[in-house]
């Protein structure tokens, strides 16, 4: 017979899942929110997992980037996670501008190795269907000499635009 002895040392272990089941590794998972008309939100659940051999706890969540202020973290389901325990979070991305937006979601932790976890979030927003025709109407009749519009936005209930105009140059109107 051979006896062993020793010292085991006991640790929490992060992993975060989106949707439920599929791991987002840390550093190089994604999250994608798809596309979305400006200002309409798209929520998307994010699932922290425990798969260590103690409690884990987390931390501060933040986001930072570009587009950082589109994606807004809500507080996770619970901030200490047993063994094989979770938590859900949600992410809501709401588009301010149209185009690609992204930002780096961080989930600090006492995790030994993976904190912060970061994921990338990425989202398109799209003007609403109207307005991109309301431009293109405004332009095709003509709304006055050397008036060009060359961008719309909508802002909460507000739609601003960017036009070109042969007096002024490039002028904003909401």
């Amino acid at each position: 017979d051979i006896a062993l002895t020793g010292t085991g040392a006991l640790a929490p272990e992060i992993t975060i899942e989106q949707p439920a089941g599929t791991d987002r590794a840390d550093g190089s998972g994604t999250v994608a929110f798809g596309d979305s008309v400006l200002g309409v939100p798209v929520v998307k659940t994010l699932t922290i997992r425990n798969v260590g051999s103690s409690a884990l706890n987390l931390g501060a969540i933040t986001i930072d980037g570009a587009g950082a202020a589109d994606f807004v973290p809500a507080a996770p389901s619970s901030a200490t996670l047993g063994l094989a325990g979770s938590a859900t979070l949600d992410v809501t991305f709401t588009p301010s501008t149209t185009g690609a937006r992204s930002a780096v979601l961080h989930i600090a932790s006492d995790d030994g190795d993976e904190s912060p976890y970061d994921i990338m979030l990425i989202g398109i927003g799209s003007a609403p269907p109207g307005l991109l025709r309301l431009a293109r109407d405004i332009n095709q009749t003509g709304a006055g000499p050397g008036i060009s519009i060359t961008n719309a936005a909508m802002i909460g209930t507000t739609i601003y635009f960017a036009a070109n105009t042969a007096d002024t140059g490039t002028e904003l109107w909401k």
